[in-house]
């Protein structure tokens, strides 16, 4: 990209970025604007069979060896307001997200909820607040939030930087760099799941679900112009109950910032099931390409990766496993997925970046080896190390060397100290200095203040200490509960009887048959 470009470029900017892309590997004439695809269907010689439709009315039918689909994940709203038992009973306004186009769509002091806690729902709830609208803001679920930046830098340059990449990789020590490094320190600058807001405590790990980027909205809570709320439990005219809170509230608009599902009209059948989340598992000529989202990056460099593979599957180049195989691994990963990750999607579309990139990598002959990348060009070695994430680091180890040259001096351009010049050099560097600093300080000082101690003190003191950090590892990894809500969902607390079950005695022949 241009590199007058910010580090979170608007719409326009990104479309001249894709102009220019086109224009530079000449990819125009092998693009059909301003087309309706109709039906893509796979006739009986192998071939798919692809219907358009033009703006004037006219249809076109070709035949192709392959198909991918790349209409996005953001088409169809994941419930629809006026058949959903709770929505439909509003007697106000009812719009998804991805129909609000300006602050003219909401009056001033109007009456809004939002309901949803994604990044778009921040965005609209920031923009409504500021427009002088009363807003309620609603969530099912616990969510995470981090800012953009820390400091002058951008967040990614301390949370997805190579050396955590590469420890976690040879020292299998990510997890415990997440659980009691990062989610701690989200916790004690911004308050639990990075809001302190009692009404959305995450209920997943750190990196273990959608984390939102934009505090925008956040700031507005915190300013008593946004009230936080539960999900909405009961509607009734223009007045909605909150799980948890007894006072309903009358609006006068909803906004439903609640998700979208990707959406095929043109394809019969539609697929059961994607390996890797990229080809169909029966028939790899259909894949689909830029539906993964990560937790925490962007989906097009996910894009790019599944590209890369697509093209070396379809030109021959890379072979992929059986059917077989490939069903068994797409149960797997789906199996996988649902227990490590808190994804409300349908098809389990939400990834932890750095993981699902190396497998991508590993799959089309561009991972990233660290020790053989050190001992071939300790140079680009150090650019991986400290540079945040970029698909650059998938070519330092191509067979063109002027690819990898190329590659090396990406990185090195995105390198946070060359942007920064004025704020004391890489952030990764104060980071490591000021936790060897301070860790150095703090044992220095425990083991002069232990020493002077009696044994019996000191072993009271260490006990305590222990004590502590204990109670706040469990402060930080189990996130507060909800009082329980009764039908109406106005919070009354349920007391139920403790009824003790026996287990019953299976039949010898289901036991045999279920083993």
């Amino acid at each position: 990209m241009d590199s007058a470009c910010s580090d979170f470029p608007e719409h326009g900017e990104i479309l001249d970025y894709l102009k220019n892309y086109a224009n530079e590997f000449g990819l125009d004439p092998a693009i059909s604007r301003g087309r309706r695809v109709l039906e893509v269907a796979k006739t009986s010689g192998g071939e798919w069979r692809v219907v358009t439709e033009g703006e004037t009315g006219d249809r076109r039918d070709d035949r192709f060896d392959a198909v991918c689909v790349c209409t996005g994940p953001h088409r169809k709203p994941r419930f629809d307001s006026r058949d959903d038992p709770l929505y439909s009973r509003f007697r106000g306004r009812v719009m998804y997200a991805g129909d609000y186009k300006c602050s003219g769509d909401v009056a001033p002091g109007e009456t809004v909820l939002v309901v949803g806690a994604g990044e778009s729902a921040a965005d609209l709830v920031a923009e409504c607040a500021q427009h002088g609208a009363k807003v309620f803001w609603a969530s099912r679920h616990g969510q995470w939030f981090a800012d953009r930046n820390i400091g002058p830098y951008p967040a990614d340059h301390f949370t997805a930087v190579g050396l955590r990449a590469w420890l976690g990789r040879c020292l299998f020590v990510e997890h415990l760099v997440r659980r009691f490094v990062i989610a701690p320190f989200i916790h004690l600058a911004w308050g639990r799941g990075g809001h302190g807001i009692q009404e959305w405590y995450p209920s997943a790990p750190y990196l273990h679900q959608f984390i939102n980027k934009s505090r925008d909205g956040i700031r507005e809570v915190y300013r008593g112009r946004v009230h936080a709320r539960r999900a909405p439990c009961r509607i009734q005219g223009r007045q909605v109950w909150f799980q948890g809170n007894p006072r309903p509230a009358e609006v006068s608009l909803i906004i439903l910032a609640t998700g979208y599902e990707p959406c095929w009209p043109f394809l019969e059948p539609q697929p059961r099931a994607l390996y890797r989340l990229v080809f169909e598992v029966d028939d790899p000529s259909l894949a689909f390409v830029g539906y993964v989202r990560p937790v925490l990056g962007s989906i097009p460099s996910l894009s790019e990766l599944q590209a890369r593979w697509l093209a070396g599957v379809w030109s021959g180049r890379i072979d992929l496993p059986c059917r077989g195989r490939r069903r068994v691994e797409a149960w797997i990963e789906r199996r996988h997925q649902r227990r490590r990750m808190l994804d409300s999607s349908e098809r389990g579309v939400l990834v932890d970046q750095e993981v699902y990139a190396t497998q991508i990598a590993a799959r089309c002959g561009a991972a990233l080896g660290w020790f053989r990348l050190l001992l071939r060009d300790p140079r680009a070695f150090r650019a991986a190390l400290w540079s945040p994430w970029t698909a650059f680091k998938y070519r330092l180890l191509d067979p063109d060397p002027k690819i990898r040259q190329r590659a090396c001096h990406n990185i090195q351009a995105e390198m946070p100290a060359r942007q920064q010049p004025g704020y004391g050099g890489h952030p990764v560097y104060l980071l490591v200095r000021g936790l060897l600093a301070g860790s150095v300080l703090a044992i220095t000082v425990a083991a002069g203040i232990l020493w002077m101690l009696p044994l019996w003190a000191a072993m009271a003191v260490l006990a305590g200490f222990l004590t502590v950090v204990g109670f706040l590892l469990q402060w930080t990894a189990r996130p507060e509960k909800p009082p329980a809500q009764d039908a109406a969902g106005v919070g009354a607390v349920r007391r139920h009887r403790r009824v003790r079950l026996r287990p019953v005695a299976e039949p010898r022949h289901r036991r045999a048959a279920r083993l």
